[in-house]
């Protein structure tokens, strides 16, 4: 070959050789932002996984909280049980105690008067 067209050949070659540098730069440069973006990638991913234990921990104490709070409830159902059962029976002890009491003060009455004396009850029936 002459002199000539190894120069042609040889200014190929340096225009090949800067194109695939320029080409070799763009690559790297694309890889450098793919690593960066899986920097920030990982770095998101923690981040997640952090908030995401936060809201497991958050979410156990809420249950905890719940289960506090459905046995209270509950505790407070049984004692409302109990104190209904104790006002009705105190209720039904004082209406007894009371009709004990009525009929007593009528048989005083009776036995004071020496007539029978008409409850209150019977004249209530008679429109009295």
């Amino acid at each position: 070959e002459s002199h000539a067209e190894l120069e042609v050949r040889l200014e190929g070659l340096t225009k090949e050789k800067g194109d695939m540098t320029s080409k070799l730069e763009q690559v790297t440069a694309a890889l450098d932002d793919s690593k960066d973006q899986v920097a920030d990638l990982l770095a998101e991913t923690e981040g997640l996984a952090l908030k995401c234990e936060q809201y497991r921990e958050h979410e156990q104490n809420l249950s905890g909280h719940i289960i506090a709070l459905s046995a209270s409830v509950e505790s407070l159902t049984e004692d409302r049980e109990c104190i209904e059962a104790y006002l009705s029976q105190q209720d039904h002890q004082a209406r007894n105690a009371a009709k004990r009491r009525q009929k007593k003060l009528r048989e005083l009455l009776d036995i004071e008067v020496g007539c029978p004396v008409e409850s209150v009850e019977e004249k209530k029936g008679e429109g009295g």
